[in-house]
């Protein structure tokens, strides 16, 4: 029996990258920044661990109250996903590249100093 064939491809994208220095206003602004998704973070765990324990304490009930005041609703939300991966093997390329659109965006990704 043959041994099968080992084929490795790879791709190199280069790409320019424009930099301007920041003066010591914008690397305070650089901080401030870094600071509010520490905060945001903390906020974020917080925020989960209170969701949890009130789900734990609603139970199956579809809403809580305070004192007489509905304070909770609980929303049942129906979601899907396409698995792009298995669309792209079970459809022509030529289909998936017609139904997928392109979502551009851009965003500020902080560096250690």
């Amino acid at each position: 029996m043959d041994k099968p064939t080992i084929v490795t491809t790879s791709t190199t994208v280069s790409r320019t990258v424009s930099s301007v220095e920041l003066d010591g206003e914008g690397a305070a602004l650089v901080e401030r920044l870094e600071n509010a998704r520490k905060q945001i973070s903390v906020y974020e765990a917080e925020k989960d661990e209170v969701t949890k324990a009130l789900k734990e304490r609603i139970g199956d009930a579809d809403a809580a109250s305070v004192n007489g005041v509905t304070r909770v609703v609980v929303q049942h939300v129906d979601s899907s996903n396409i698995d792009r991966k298995m669309l792209s093997e079970l459809v022509a390329p030529e289909i998936v590249a017609k139904i997928t659109k392109p979502n551009p965006y851009s965003y500020l990704k902080t560096l250690k100093a």
